[in-house]
């Protein structure tokens, strides 16, 4: 099949709009010229859905590719805390557990021991992942501000 063959993806218009491959490259901090490369795929391929949504600085809130999700709050939106891992990584464009460790800043071999079709695990890494923000507990704060300061005092 020759190069001229391929089918660009919906995407090509938008890495054109952006300036071509080498800009859009410089733009996502890629090392040069493999960079490059990497963008020119894309115009094949689509530009990965993790990719779009959390660089927003460089593709904006555009739609114009496969993914539907435009804003980081829009994919957690997409995706369910009861998501398996098989599921988010089909949905952020990853092929294997690697990628997913890399993301969620895991141990490989943590990533790796999750069930493929079993719920995520609630850890913080995953639910930021997600947009879910867990719970903050509020610090104690004391009524009385000099509360610690206080000691009995016994009288002779």
């Amino acid at each position: 099949m020759n190069s001229t063959d391929k089918v660009m993806h919906k995407d090509a218009e938008l890495i054109d709009a952006l300036g071509g491959p080498a800009d859009v490259a410089r733009s996502l901090g890629f090392e040069m010229p493999k960079g490059t490369q990497r963008v020119q795929n894309w115009k094949y391929r689509g530009i990965p859905p993790y990719t779009r949504v959390t660089r927003t600085d460089v593709f904006g809130g555009t739609t114009d590719g496969a993914s539907s999700v435009s804003s980081p709050r829009a994919l957690a939106a997409e995706l369910d805390c009861r998501i398996s891992k098989r599921a988010l990584r089909a949905r952020l464009g990853f092929t294997n557990d690697k990628q997913l460790a890399t993301v969620l800043g895991l141990p490989l071999a943590q990533v790796e021991g999750w069930e493929e079709e079993r719920a995520l695990p609630a850890l913080p890494e995953v639910l930021r992942l997600l947009g879910v923000q867990p719970a903050v507990q509020a610090e104690h704060v004391p009524a009385d501000p000099d509360d610690d300061r206080i000691v009995s005092v016994e009288v002779a």
